[in-house]
């Protein structure tokens, strides 16, 4: 049978490499007088700045940049801008003229004793915020080089600074300010974790921040051990000074955003609560605080639920949500910038199907211009919707998934049922999202059932779904992802010959330790850069001196000593892979070494199995290199229609 089905021409092929094909543009903004649209266009030879007369439909300017890499490319005026790159802050003007190095790299020569140690003038900078102190300054953090922070006034037209705080003397990493732009929070950081301080109102010294929830103290800090079960975390800060966003599990189970007054020791507010999901993660991302600066207010907040919520507060945000969602129901419409007058809004606009663009909505006129378009040659293609499904396991736990179907299932049709293939995740301590994922679309297009699971593990959900997968990546994330595969397989028209599971990282790991521990699941398997042995894996680390990572990966995996790094690895364990195998790994892995594949491939050989074993020469550990990872899907295609 050929398994590839055409959306809108038959047989047309979809090339992996079209799916992967990496947006070159970035950063995106808008002036304060909402008259231009500005965005940055990389690659790994040149970069570029685009301006972009809104109101004409037209591109002014072209400011090619020859710093490299680029960053924080930022609005200073309507008709200046800036950036940085290796550790300087440039201003140009938008007509590409009067590039200045507007805060150097080099330290100011009085800071230090040793004026002959160069290393010791070295600095770091990045503007803190895009909020000006006032009108002709930014705000301006700098690291020396130990790493302490300080943070500065200047001038965008002098270059004048002015110092507003110094970590040095209190060895603070990094500073925390308002919207107002005045130092609230210092962070301290060591190879463990890192906490926060505040001053002691009564003794002005620098204090640990604690947070009172429920009449009991707790430090806020993120520490390697109990990363996972971190149950507080910083989101923001906000336009009062004393006031900061934490996400907080405390009292429940799922994760919810409440505004703090530090000061008064106390809970304000409840900001933002999902009964199925946690509004972020113990990492502090996958929630996005956005701020209403003409109103002075919190403009929103946009986290990953089960498919990406948004809940706007100000009455400006709210108002041009609720006109463009009218406009575009059937997309998702993130929200980037916005104009000073909250007049024009940046959109992303994308769905789990579409690509998307970047436009610009004019809340005044109701229109919406689109700027960019994202990877236009998918359009021709009607890709497919991705299913959110609520699997319960063995044990009746809730496992979200998501599952695209191939453009010809038929439900049916007993004698046309589909292959499945199941992509657990990596990390494993991430997530599946419901999003345009490139996996998932090739395999579907090529005929195949897709499913992702967000087995017990996974972030997102609740502390007690993440912390199910503790001690416990090799038995309970795999009987998950198998009880997910047997719900899919009795509620869809699924060929049970035609199973196969397919990895990176520890999804390679759970394809290996799918084929072993349920050998009549999948029919074969592919694992790309995959761990195989966990204790030299873990020793490495240590040997690294990666002591976060270290003892981070001591606690998710149990601390029970070398015989159960033995026991959870698959090194040891080649006699009970029955099925074939198809192994990727970069040579270059800095995260999962190539060893981990070497050693595998060599028990192989013992053995007689003739699984191929490709290396990737010039790869690290992502392998999102579109022509890459593109042969690696192509490869996998062919290999599972052999079987």
């Amino acid at each position: 049978m050929n398994l590839c089905f055409a959306q809108t021409t038959a047989n047309k092929p979809l090339s992996a490499d079209l799916l992967f094909t990496k947006a070159t543009q970035s950063d995106f903004s808008i002036s304060p007088d909402g008259k231009y649209f500005m965005q940055l266009l990389k690659s790994d030879v040149s970069n570029e700045v685009i301006i972009v007369d809104i109101d004409n439909y037209e591109i002014l300017y072209r400011i090619p940049l020859r710093a490299k890499p680029v960053y924080d490319l930022l609005w200073l005026t309507n008709k200046r801008i800036s950036y940085s790159s290796n550790g300087k802050i440039y201003a140009i003007d938008i007509e590409g003229t009067n590039n200045v190095i507007l805060v150097n790299h080099i330290f100011d020569k009085t800071h230090y004793i040793n004026r002959y140690n160069n290393r010791k003038k070295y600095r770091l900078s990045k503007i803190f915020t895009e909020l000006k102190v006032n009108e002709d300054e930014i705000l301006v953090q700098s690291l020396d080089y130990k790493g302490y922070s300080k943070i500065k006034r200047v001038n965008i037209y002098t270059g004048e600074e002015f110092s507003v705080i110094d970590g040095v003397y209190d060895k603070i990493n990094s500073w925390i300010v308002d919207k107002e732009g005045r130092p609230a929070v210092g962070i301290k950081m060591n190879e463990l974790g890192w906490k926060y301080f505040v001053k002691d109102s009564e003794t002005q010294k620098l204090a640990p921040l604690q947070i009172n929830i429920s009449d009991k103290l707790y430090n806020l800090q993120y520490e390697a051990g109990t990363f996972l079960n971190q149950n507080l975390t910083f989101e923001g800060s906000s336009f009062d000074k004393d006031v900061i966003y934490l996400t907080s599990n405390i009292n429940d189970d799922k994760r919810k955003l409440i505004s703090y007054n530090y000061k008064e020791k106390r809970v304000l507010d409840t900001i933002a609560v999902d009964k199925n999901c946690d509004v972020g993660n113990p990492e502090g991302t996958e929630i996005r605080i956005l701020y209403d600066y003409k109103n002075k207010e919190l403009g929103g907040v946009r986290y990953e639920g089960v498919t990406p919520v948004f809940i706007p507060f100000s009455n400006d945000f709210k108002t041009a949500y609720a006109k463009v969602r009218r406009k575009f129901r059937t997309y998702f419409n993130d929200i980037l910038d916005v104009d000073s007058d909250n007049n024009r809004f940046v959109i992303h606009q994308w769905s789990d199907n579409y690509a998307g663009n970047i436009g610009i909505y004019n809340v005044v006129e109701d229109n919406y211009k689109i700027m960019i378009n994202f990877n236009a040659e998918l359009d021709e293609y009607v890709l497919s919707k991705t299913k959110s499904i609520g699997i319960k396991n063995r044990n009746g736990k809730h496992l979200p998934s998501y599952l695209n179907l191939p453009p010809n299932y038929n439900k049916d049709d007993e004698n046309n049922s589909s292959p499945l293939i199941v992509i657990p995740h990596g990390g494993p301590w991430s997530r599946d999202y419901w999003e345009l994922d490139p996996y998932a679309q090739y395999f579907a297009y090529q005929g195949y059932a897709v499913l992702r699971v967000n087995f017990q593990g996974s972030v997102g959900f609740g502390k007690e779904h993440v912390l199910a997968g503790v001690e416990a990546i090799n038995t309970v994330m795999i009987d998950d992802i198998i009880d997910a595969k047997n719900y899919i397989q009795e509620h869809y028209n699924i060929d049970t010959k035609r199973r196969y599971v397919f990895g990176h990282s520890y999804g390679g790991y759970a394809a290996y330790l799918s084929l072993i521990r349920y050998p009549e699941a999948f029919a074969g398997g592919v694992a790309i850069a995959a761990p195989t042995d966990l204790k030299s894996w873990l020793k490495t680390q240590k040997e690294e001196d990666n002591k976060f990572t270290y003892e981070y990966w001591r606690t998710v995996l149990g601390n029970r000593g070398k015989s159960y790094y033995e026991e959870i690895s698959p090194i040891n364990y080649v006699d009970k892979i029955t099925k074939p195998i198809m192994v990727f790994h970069g040579r270059n892995d800095r995260i999962v070494p190539f060893e981990q594949a070497e050693i595998m491939r060599k028990e192989f050989e013992k053995r007689g199995r003739k699984d191929k074993f490709t290396t990737m020469e010039f790869l690290g550990h992502s392998m999102r290199n579109s022509s890459s990872i593109g042969y690696i899907l192509e490869q996998s295609d062919k290999f599972f229609k052999k079987l």
